[in-house]
């Protein structure tokens, strides 16, 4: 999805789109983010996109059910984050710095819940 499915309808390249993991004291969220350079691509059909392709997986009607009831999904406009190397991975474990430090477990930009 994020190396073909998200760029081919908006645009750019598969490092624009990054999921990032973190623990928030109470449950693991899933954070969708998007580089603000593909302002013309809203928040809410990346949403609509990234959701619809997981639904068509096995199981994955279930899991956005799950990511919808739990509060657990949500779409940002923030600059994909680089490892200490300088590499963009698609999938990008923030942990539980949450709860350490909430400014950096997530970018501050437009959150999008599941709607």
């Amino acid at each position: 999805m994020l190396e073909e499915v998200l760029p081919r309808r908006f645009g750019g390249a598969p490092t624009d789109f990054q999921l990032l993991e973190r623990e928030d004291g109470r449950q693991t969220r899933l954070v969708l983010g998007v580089d603000p350079r593909l302002a013309h691509a809203p928040t809410d059909e990346v949403r609509a996109a990234f959701l619809d392709a997981i639904r068509t997986m096995f199981g994955g009607a279930l899991t956005v059910r799950e990511w919808r009831h739990g509060d657990a999904f949500a779409v940002v406009r923030e600059p994909p984050i680089a490892t200490a190397s300088g590499k963009i991975l698609p999938l990008h474990l923030l942990g539980n710095r949450a709860a350490a430090n909430p400014a950096a477990s997530l970018p501050q930009g437009e959150e999008q819940p599941v709607a």
